[in-house]
């Protein structure tokens, strides 16, 4: 008879990830925020003054940087894993705790007769990561880091390139 294997949890949260997040000190890294909801673009202001803050805080080099209305494209190099983590908890923790209880308290969603559904999370998903190697693979991302916000149409293509220094938009 076979013996029964003790289960401490029924449910994973997270069915993907199998290995440790790979985290490069010596290269750039793509990172991805997806929310759930398109209110980032208009709030585009203080989240840039959080990764500002953040940055100088934690020591990280942003090299690019796209803010759309429901995902934010960084391009960064980190000292430690310690310090991108830390770095990643606080600016997703900062953001999406101010923006989900303004959510919550203008954009209530009806769910019955008199009960409103309050969200729980702001973030869609966990921050997807890519390591980025130098050379053409760096300019690749840093290229399309900068284009996104055009190809998105959040701004016209001919008129606006002006917004672009160093591959940053500057709005």
């Amino acid at each position: 008879m076979k013996p029964k294997q003790l289960t401490l949890f029924q449910n994973k949260i997270y069915q993907k990830r199998k290995v440790a997040r790979v985290v490069s000190t010596k290269q750039f890294m793509h990172i991805v925020m997806k929310a759930r909801f398109p209110v980032l673009r208009q709030n585009h202001e203080f989240i840039k003054t959080i990764i500002k803050k953040e940055q100088i805080h934690w020591g990280i080099k942003i090299k690019n940087i796209a803010i759309q209305p429901d995902h934010i494209h960084l391009c960064v190099k980190v000292s430690s894993r310690i310090v991108f983590f830390n770095f990643m908890r606080v600016v997703a923790g900062v953001i999406g705790k101010k923006l989900l209880r303004r959510i919550n308290t203008n954009q209530k969603v009806f769910v019955r007769k008199g009960i409103y559904k309050q969200f729980k999370t702001f973030w869609k998903q966990r921050v997807w990561t890519r390591i980025v190697h130098f050379g053409k693979d760096l300019r690749g991302v840093l290229l399309y880091i900068a284009q996104n916000p055009f190809k998105a149409g959040l701004f016209n293509q001919k008129i606006d390139r002006s917004l672009l220094v160093d591959g940053i938009l500057q709005i």
